[in-house]
């Protein structure tokens, strides 16, 4: 491991942040629940039924559930709490309230109402459900973060232990989001990077 991922998973343990996981279904993410919780790295939550994802948790660790907790979407307590919070942020375009609890029968969105409402500290998702679901979702859902006037996305790029840079690090921005930014789209994504630099390298 990286000295940089080393500090991360560190400070993560510190921290212990109640992260969700909302793509309970896929086989991968169960495995990384298991090893994240193993780890004390965050306080691990699921997505969907408990009853069928902690038999397949089971499976997948020798019987052993790891300490993992679940939000359940079919919750009537907790499906009429976001559809609030979201009929509030979306009425002024027209939604009604019976559309917002249409539009929390997706996951994803399901997931960024419970960030929204402090049930979880972060969100983890994008390995089967499409990058641009994710994003309008939390775009229109959560919004960007004060001050900011666009989002942008960076990469920690750390190099080969055989690269002339082996022992440093540095972030590469913004290779996945605003395509063709203009100057001061340029300037806003600077900002950002710079602030990342700083919190993660």
């Amino acid at each position: 491991m990286s000295k940089i991922l080393g500090n991360l998973v560190r400070k993560s343990q510190h921290i212990f942040p109640r992260i969700l996981l909302p793509e309970s279904s896929d086989e991968r993410i169960l495995q990384a629940a298991i090893n994240i919780s193993k780890e004390k790295i965050a306080q691990v939550i699921l997505l969907g039924d408990e009853a069928i994802i902690s038999q397949q948790i089971a499976r997948l660790n020798q019987g052993l559930d790891c300490g993992l907790k679940y939000i359940d979407t079919n919750d009537i307590q907790l499906i009429n709490i976001y559809a609030e919070i979201l009929y509030t942020k979306r009425r002024h375009k027209g939604m009604s309230l019976d559309e917002a609890k249409k539009l929390l029968e997706n996951d994803t969105a399901f997931a960024m109402l419970a960030l929204e409402n402090g049930d979880v500290d972060g969100v983890v998702t994008g390995a089967i459900t499409p990058s641009q679901t994710v994003l309008s979702n939390a775009l229109r859902l959560i919004g960007v973060a004060s001050g900011s006037r666009l989002v942008s996305s960076f990469f920690i790029m750390i190099f080969d232990s055989n690269h002339q840079s082996y022992g440093s690090e540095m972030i590469f921005s913004d290779c996945a989001m605003n395509v063709n930014p203009d100057a001061d789209e340029l300037a806003e994504i600077a900002k950002s990077a710079y602030k990342s630099a700083k919190n993660y390298l």
